[in-house]
């Protein structure tokens, strides 16, 4: 995920995030494909340090405005569901609500006890 390319299609921007962010991205893929001519040129879509990371080329200054919105916006959106969430150390950071952080923490805790269990 977040490969660099010439110019990133919808799809490839929605597959760049979580399922929790596609609606970010889907708006600023929106805008920066139909709202100016010439389009502004996607060169990257990315998560890192649990936020989103939107590069583009050229832009008015509005829709620097906006990238930096969303990215703030996806500190306080859960990369899985969607939901209200916060950045949270998994190894990684990572952007998740209550719920999805909890299923993430009983899945580890099962895998490492399948683990423990082949060891002994």
């Amino acid at each position: 995920m977040g490969l660099v390319q010439e110019d990133y299609t919808l799809e490839a921007t929605q597959q760049a995030v979580g399922p929790g962010w596609k609606h970010l991205v889907t708006l600023l893929w929106f805008v920066c494909k139909y709202k100016y001519d010439p389009p502004i040129m996607i060169n990257q879509v990315k998560e890192k340090w649990g936020g989103l990371c939107f590069y583009i080329g050229s832009a008015p200054p509005e829709v620097y405005r906006l990238i930096r919105k969303i990215e703030n916006l996806a500190y306080k959106t859960c990369e899985i569901c969607g939901a209200p969430g916060k950045p949270r150390r998994t190894g990684w950071v990572t952007t998740r609500c209550d719920k999805c952080q909890l299923r993430w923490e009983v899945d580890a805790a099962l895998k490492c006890r399948e683990r423990e269990a082949k060891q002994a």
